[in-house]
């Protein structure tokens, strides 16, 4: 049945039909046991859900530390976060263009499979879908190499933002993508960590230009000022914050599997598909 609301059509389940449903009911026993198990099943997902955040507020506190303050992973951090906060950046002061060279190579290959994109709120580089409005030479596309820093102009200030991944090498894309090559002297998944912080590209939006949809340009990227440590706690720096950050990501395919789970498990025993063995006692 159809009704309207807003202008828009509403579909409505007639209440006669929910009266034609055929509902499997099994013994109080049997309901008892299996309501108990998808309760246990929701405890571990909102336990792992918690452990999660909890991983969250950390790592943020340890991005802040190592890249805000320049410290290394093994360093003292001191008794309140007033203390850490309150200490002077360490390393050396530097402009990000003074590290990074804008790529320009042409992309001769001009294969729309071959097309990367930056997802929004730290979420990586990926290969884009093929557009069925992509046309040979409509647009001018540059080849992309693993290991580059690339932003998107539009959205930087959002989040879209990555090193470009082995497994992208040789794509492309347009200069609203830029790509740049990191010098000697920076760790690039070091330089990452150092733009993913929330307060600082969210910032950038202040160095945008444009009308309607600004835009954050090479050259006033380039602008921003850098503290670098050394290589080596650089490299330090990277390799812990990768781990936290993959224990995180282990933690939400957890919590994915776990819900998958439990859909299965719905779907199999409130339709009778599978039952669930009651003791005698129970039972009684």
């Amino acid at each position: 049945m159809l009704g309207t609301q807003g202008g828009l059509a509403l579909k409505h389940f007639n209440v006669g039909a929910y009266k034609q449903l055929e509902l499997l009911l099994p013994e109080v026993a049997e309901q008892k046991r299996i309501v108990d198990l998808f309760a246990a099943w929701e405890t571990a997902i909102q336990k792992t859900e918690h452990l999660i955040a909890a991983k969250e507020r950390h790592y943020s506190h340890e991005l802040s530390r190592l890249i805000s303050r320049g410290q290394h992973p093994h360093a003292h951090v001191g008794t309140s976060a007033e203390e850490v906060s309150a200490r002077s950046p360490r390393g050396t002061p530097a402009l990000l263009g003074d590290y990074l060279t804008e790529s320009r190579e042409p992309d001769t290959d001009q294969d729309p499979a071959k097309r990367l994109t930056v997802r929004l709120h730290l979420q990586g580089v990926e290969s884009r879908p093929v557009r069925g409005t992509d046309r040979d030479g409509a647009t001018a596309y540059f080849r992309r190499h693993a290991g580059q820093l690339i932003y998107g102009k539009q959205n930087i200030f959002r989040g879209a933002i990555g090193i470009i991944p082995p497994k992208l090498d040789g794509c492309a894309s347009t200069q609203d993508l830029p790509a740049f090559d990191i010098a000697d002297g920076i760790d690039p998944q070091w330089l990452y960590f150092w733009l993913s912080r929330k307060d600082f590209y969210t910032s950038l939006e202040a160095l945008a230009t444009g009308s309607g949809s600004k835009r954050l340009h090479p050259e006033e990227f380039f602008k921003v000022r850098i503290y670098i440590p050394d290589f080596a706690t650089q490299t330090a720096i990277a390799r812990y914050l990768n781990a936290l950050r993959d224990e995180i990501d282990l933690l939400g395919q957890s919590v994915a599997a776990l819900k998958t789970q439990k859909r299965g498990l719905m779907q199999k025993l409130l339709t009778g598909q599978w039952r669930l063995p009651v003791p005698e006692q129970e039972g009684a």
